[in-house]
């Protein structure tokens, strides 16, 4: 999937979601690699609980840390159901809400909708 964010996932043996992040240095200093990963963090905070059971890694490609938090949220979205499809055809089960509800949970973050604009 193209985008400025790349998820991969796999199943953990714990109850809980790990995620990892992997920003390079080609996104630029180190203060803006950590604000990108501090972003990104927020913006999976809230799905953490449907995610138990699953590790997760974020790959950052270059033009993320330009991107909004809007943008990014999509990306990541986006990102996120597709690992979860392959992470189902690869025979494991993964949470029928992690897929469904990940778009409009990172949607309801930044206070838009998935169908428009962010609201007034």
């Amino acid at each position: 999937m193209s985008g400025p964010l790349r998820v991969h996932a796999g199943r953990n043996p714990v109850a809980v979601a790990r995620v990892g992040f992997s920003i390079p240095r080609s996104q630029g200093s180190a203060v803006v690699r950590n604000r990108l990963r501090r972003r990104l963090r927020a913006l999976l905070q809230p799905q953490l609980q449907q995610l138990a059971g699953i590790d997760l890694v974020v790959v950052a490609a270059p033009g993320a840390a330009a991107a909004t938090s809007a943008e990014l949220g999509l990306h990541l979205a986006r990102s996120l159901e597709a690992a979860v499809a392959r992470l189902r055809c690869a025979g494991d089960e993964a949470p029928a809400a992690t897929a469904s509800g990940a778009r409009a949970a990172v949607a309801a973050h930044n206070g838009l909708t998935t169908a428009g604009p962010p609201a007034p």
